[in-house]
C-alpha cells in the first residue's frame, strides 16, 4: 500500500500546508526571498542544512544556470517568483510543483511527488520533457522555491540522459569531471554527488533530496 503523498516536513517549503499550496495569491504576493529568510530562522532547518546560513543574501528567484548545450541552449532553475526573467528570455518552463496555483498557460506541468512508487517514474517524465525541448530553447525548470524538487529532477536528468551522450566525455564543468560510461548511472552515488555538487556551485541553497526516491525502489 502507497504512502499517503506528502513532502518532507524538515523543509517547510515542502509542507502540504506552506501557503503555495492554498492559492490565491497573485504572483506579485509571492516573494520567495522573503520565505527564505523564514526558513533560515528556523533552528530545525539551520541545523540539518547548516551552509544555508551561508548564502543567506541568495535570492530564490535567481535563474540558476546550470548547464548549456553545445546547441547553446541552457538548462536554469528558480522559484516560482523567478519566472518573468524566464519568460523574457523565452525559454521553455516546467513546473514540477503540481500545488501551485496560477501557474501560466504556456508552462509544461510535470509534477513531481515525493516518496510515492511511481516518483522516478516522474523523472523520467521530467528528463524526457527537458531532452525535447532543450533541442531549440533554453529550459527553465521550476518549484515553489527552487531547492528541492526542481534541483533534484535537473540532477536526475543530468545522471541519467545527459551523460550518455558522447560530448560528455572529458567534460569539465567547474570543479565537477563526468565520464561517459555507456548506461544509466543514477544508482552510481559519485554521479549524483557530482552533479549535486555541480548544481550547489550554481544555486548554493540546493538540497539533495535523494531521499524522495526511497518509495520508488522500494526502501
Amino acid at each position: 500500500m502507497e504512502k499517503e503523498k506528502s513532502f518532507d516536513s524538515s523543509l517547510s517549503v515542502c509542507t502540504k500546508d506552506y501557503k503555495y499550496s492554498k492559492g490565491g495569491e497573485s504572483m506579485g504576493e509571492i516573494s520567495s526571498k522573503r520565505d527564505f529568510k523564514v526558513l533560515l530562522a528556523q533552528s530545525t532547518i539551520t541545523e540539518k542544512f547548516p551552509y544555508l546560513l551561508d548564502h543567506k543574501d541568495f535570492d530564490p528567484a535567481t535563474n540558476s544556470k546550470v548547464w548549456t548545450s553545445p546547441l547553446g541552449y541552457s538548462v536554469y532553475v528558480t522559484a516560482q517568483d523567478g519566472l518573468e526573467e524566464s519568460m523574457i528570455r523565452g525559454d521553455s518552463l516546467i513546473c514540477v510543483a503540481n500545488e501551485l496555483t496560477g501557474v501560466p498557460s504556456n508552462v509544461y506541468r510535470c509534477p513531481l511527488d515525493p516518496f510515492m512508487s511511481y516518483t522516478e517514474g516522474q523523472l523520467n517524465v521530467i528528463s524526457s520533457t527537458i531532452d525535447s525541448l532543450l533541442k531549440w530553447s533554453n529550459v527553465t525548470v521550476y518549484c515553489a522555491m527552487g531547492m528541492e524538487r526542481s534541483p533534484l529532477a535537473v540532477m536526475y536528468w543530468m545522471c541519467n540522459r545527459l551523460l550518455w551522450d558522447d560530448y560528455w566525455e572529458d567534460y569539465r564543468l567547474g570543479s565537477v569531471d563526468f565520464k561517459v560510461v555507456g548506461s544509466s548511472i543514477f544508482n552510481e552515488l559519485k554521479y549524483t554527488d557530482n552533479a549535486y555538487e555541480l548544481l550547489r556551485n550554481e544555486r548554493p541553497i540546493v538540497v539533495d533530496r535523494r531521499s524522495y526516491l526511497e518509495e520508488s525502489k522500494g526502501v
